[in-house]
């Protein structure tokens, strides 16, 4: 029995972190459409906009990245750093060199070594190009293929976040030989015939539909046992509910609405599983709108925009009310006295009056912008603060876009007000210098603080954990001053596959450090049902 991809309109979504699985074997009674030709069907929201995972952030990307390419270090569900292309590293006393030791059986998907040479040109071109990962490594002074198997980076000051900065976004390795000499956004490779040296290797792209994986059984952490790995692009979440339940897909991932999650964990045949992750879900304001230049506009909103009714509507049990400025999932870098304020429209029309504003001829003391995705739970997000706001004299328009135009806008610091976002602000907290720091690449506020900026760059170069988790919290107070963004919920991921499946990172009963890679699909040993 084979089941076949529906063709569904594809959006985008900057999105986190999803699905991990590894297997272990068992007697029990194989799903007929899996164990035929052992595929696997994982749902996706979004097209890759690229095969070249590490020149731009692509969120819906990444899952696909992961599965078709290594990094020199990864991470598991818990943040912990873990071997990837290094199977091990030193770090010198000083902090000032990182010696990474590869593996020497690793192969690009041409046949070609995978050599220190390909991790130096990687990250000399990140540096070179300005790609997303360059504000991270400011530290690094030169990096040397001390021979075809060890890499060192040389540091120009220690920097403990160094090693969770290339175990995630923006750090895959790429082939030198296939990209030198060409424009690594629009070449071949990157658009539609990836050289790879992952688990898997694309066989089929089909945009709006799926992109089909197929194994590298020369992979040099263990073949996988699954012979594909298929992405079935369902931009909607209660189409892809839907599909799940009629047996479509095996594993929902973090596509469940919240609506849907009850009927879900009902069902025998499921497992859902309630994990935290290091992102957030928040809205912002453009520090350079005239409109918003005043603080106290700015907390005036904050006020005025009821934070509890936007978790309990937006996200039900996918959500969880963000009470301070950073994820306390890294607790030694959480300021608990860095709170947002309270609810109490009253104080807002209050500060707003403070503020010099008064009510034109429809009873508004401003009209403003809010540009979002158009998707959930964003949508959700801008209508209740439309909402709100009106009930303080506030005028919101709500410009839903898809991801592409709203990249593109985020650079223009007049296009928009405020803003609806969410992603990463862990594992490290240097991380969060990505939304609020001068140059952060995620920095839609359009905010620069000399202070700010410097205390991030002294945190990264510290060792003391507690010293460092200082300079953070002194952060969020500036945070709870200035009124840059507002977090909602914290990201609680709510990932969603058939019970046949088991030995997924989430599963507590086999959960171990080998099994717990974020995203990436990998059965090394025959799959489980």
């Amino acid at each position: 029995m084979k089941r076949k991809l529906k063709k569904l309109a594809a959006l985008a979504l900057a999105g986190c972190m999803v699905l991990s699985v590894t297997a272990y074997a068992e007697e029990k009674t194989p799903d007929p459409a899996i164990s035929e030709g052992k595929t696997l069907i994982v749902g996706l929201q979004g097209d890759p906009a690229s095969f070249n995972p590490t020149a731009a952030p692509d969120d819906w990307g990444y899952y696909v990245a992961e599965n078709m390419f290594s990094r020199l270090v990864k991470l598991n569900w818990k943040g912990e750093t873990l071997p990837d292309l290094a199977e091990s590293w030193e770090i010198a006393e000083d902090g000032l060199t990182v010696t990474f030791h590869l593996h020497e059986d690793a192969k690009w998907s041409d046949g070609e070594p995978v050599t220190a040479a390909d991790v130096k040109w990687t990250f000399d071109k990140i540096v070179e190009d300005q790609a997303y990962l360059v504000s991270y490594l400011g530290s690094v002074e030169s990096i040397e293929a001390a021979d075809d198997y060890t890499v060192v980076f040389h540091m120009s000051a220690p920097d403990a976040a160094l090693l969770s900065n290339i175990s995630f976004l923006g750090a895959f390795i790429l082939p030198q030989h296939v990209y030198e000499g060409q424009d690594w956004m629009t070449c071949e490779a990157a658009t539609s015939a990836p050289v790879t040296s992952g688990p898997f290797m694309l066989e089929d792209y089909q945009q709006g539909v799926a992109v089909t994986l197929t194994a590298n059984k020369e992979f040099y952490d263990g073949a996988p046992a699954y012979d594909k790995l298929v992405y079935q692009i369902i931009p909607d979440g209660n189409t892809a509910v839907q599909a799940y339940n009629n047996g479509e897909l095996d594993v929902l991932g973090i596509m469940a609405p919240a609506s849907q999650i009850g009927a879900l964990e009902s069902d025998p045949g499921n497992v859902v599983v309630h994990n935290a992750n290091f992102g957030r879900y928040y809205y912002g304001f453009n520090v350079k709108s005239e409109a918003l230049s005043d603080v106290k506009v700015r907390e005036a909103i904050t006020m005025a925009v009821d934070r509890q009714e936007i978790v309990d509507k937006a996200f039900g049990a996918a959500g969880q009310l963000a009470e301070g400025y950073y994820t306390p999932a890294v607790e030694w870098a959480y300021n608990a006295d860095a709170q947002i304020p309270a609810f109490d429209q009253e104080k807002a029309v209050a500060l707003l009056e403070e503020a010099g504003l008064t009510k034109d001829s429809d009873g508004n003391y401003l009209t403003l912008s809010i540009a979002t995705f158009n998707l959930e739970p964003f949508t959700n997000i801008a209508q209740i603060m439309q909402a709100n706001l009106a009930e303080i004299g506030v005028k919101l328009d709500i410009n839903t876009m898809e991801a592409a135009a709203y990249m593109e806008i985020s650079a223009e610091e007049d296009a928009y007000d405020l803003f609806a976002m969410g992603g990463q602000v862990g594992p490290d907290p240097s991380m969060f210098y990505h939304r609020i720091g001068t140059n952060g690449t995620m920095n839609f506020s359009h905010y620069s603080n000399g202070e700010v900026d410097a205390m991030f760059e002294e945190a990264a170069g510290m060792t003391d954990q507690g010293e460092r988790g200082e300079l953070y919290k002194k952060i969020q107070e500036i945070c709870a001053e200035e009124y840059l963004i507002v977090p909602l919920s914290e990201d609680i991921g709510i990932n969603v596959y058939k019970t046949y499946l088991t030995g997924l990172p989430y599963d507590t009963a086999v959960n171990t450090a080998a099994q717990t890679e974020m995203t990436r699909v990998m059965f090394t040993e025959e799959p489980q049902y």
